[in-house]
């Protein structure tokens, strides 16, 4: 068993030296004892590739299996070799140890393409430029992602505007910019012109609590998927192809339906969504007679298909009436059950709004 720990210990300009934490045991099981020889590689890949880096140490203490030694203490470790994937090989005697993968490690601070946090907060590429996008950052469009990594605020730029956004980095494949917050009032139900105009709307603030905002992306950021996550920013999410880039504004001012019709895999995305056994479709701007969704999933009970009774999203709207449990910007509505979710588990009818959170990329 190998675990492996890296830490900068050395001034923010290469070359570097980085602390290598390791407990190892030997090919009996055995904690490894007293002096040892270790040799410590970097490699391109987890098998095979390219060595990066390496050195021997000739004498390091062994303690139940625990160890610590410095790299780049003798042997010169320069920066660049944690650029793109990396992968650290060690070697105690002659047991030699899987390779394992160089995640996100601290001593990436160090690196000038890496990613910082500044004194306010937010991430940025460590020469104070930005990326276009939450994507832009997760797969190294600019930089390399490594550093002060993982989800938080990042600042982009996106049509000529300077952002700070927060990003998703961890779920779905990471790279996710948050667009939009709605709450389950009326304040983003369909017909709300904040679909489609060019305003921002509450707290600009770069954070994921739960409240009614509109931000400055969803104006500006082309993306090529929509995320949409309801009751948690990374719960019950569900994601649709765009097919091509636009920003999220001009999918709803134009009245854009995409996505899939009728693809009944989607509705497997969580068991809080109960559905109706007819006319399921996910799309932008489902403006049906009865129950509309800017964004998200409709369904009937019925064979026809212009009066859904289901609307699961951002954005419900309805037809025949105000009715205010019926138009929300975060809306988990059934009507017309008994209706199932993905488990077979019943529900009666429904009509609640839901916290939610869109996001692109």
């Amino acid at each position: 068993m190998i675990t492996t720990l890296l830490a900068a210990v050395a001034a923010t300009a290469a070359p570097i030296t980085v602390a290598h934490s390791v407990q190892l045991q030997d090919n009996l099981g055995e904690p490894f004892q007293g002096t040892q020889v270790v040799d410590v590689s970097l490699h391109s890949a987890s098998t095979g590739g390219t060595e990066l880096w390496s050195d021997s140490f000739s004498s390091v203490p062994f303690d139940g299996g625990y160890a610590s030694i410095v790299l780049g203490s003798e042997a010169v470790l320069d920066s660049s070799a944690f650029r793109g994937d990396v992968w650290l090989e060690t070697t105690v005697g002659s047991v030699t140890f899987p390779r394992t993968q160089v995640h996100d490690v601290p001593l990436a601070g160090n690196l000038s393409d890496g990613i910082v946090l500044g004194a306010d907060g937010v991430r940025t590429w460590r020469d104070g430029t930005v990326a276009g996008s939450c994507l832009d950052y997760r797969s190294g469009n600019g930089g390399s992602y490594v550093g002060d990594t993982g989800d938080g605020a990042y600042r982009i730029e996106a049509g000529g505007t300077s952002m700070d956004v927060w990003c998703d980095m961890t779920h779905d494949g990471g790279g996710w910019t948050l667009l939009m917050k709605v709450t389950g009032d009326s304040t983003f139900q369909y017909t709300s012109p904040l679909w489609e105009n060019t305003a921002t709307f509450g707290d600009q603030t770069a954070d994921i609590d739960p409240e009614n905002v509109k931000y400055e992306a969803f104006n500006s950021l082309p993306v090529h998927e929509l995320r949409g996550c309801l009751q948690g920013p990374a719960a019950n999410c569900f994601t649709g192809d765009l097919h091509q880039q636009f920003t999220p504004r001009a999918v709803f001012a134009a009245g854009m339906r995409i996505f899939a019709t009728n693809n009944d895999a989607l509705w497997e995305t969580s068991g809080a969504f109960f559905l109706q056994p007819n006319c399921r479709k996910f799309q932008t701007n489902r403006s049906a007679d009865y129950l509309q969704i800017r964004f998200g999933f409709t369904a009937n009970n019925e064979s026809d298909c212009n009066t859904n009774d289901t609307a699961i999203g951002f954005g419900s709207g309805y037809t025949a009436g105000s009715v205010p449990e019926r138009q929300r910007g975060g809306a988990m509505i059934w009507l017309a059950c008994p209706c199932q979710n993905r488990d077979g588990g019943a529900s009666t009818d429904q009509a609640n709004g839901a916290n939610g959170w869109m996001w692109g990329r």
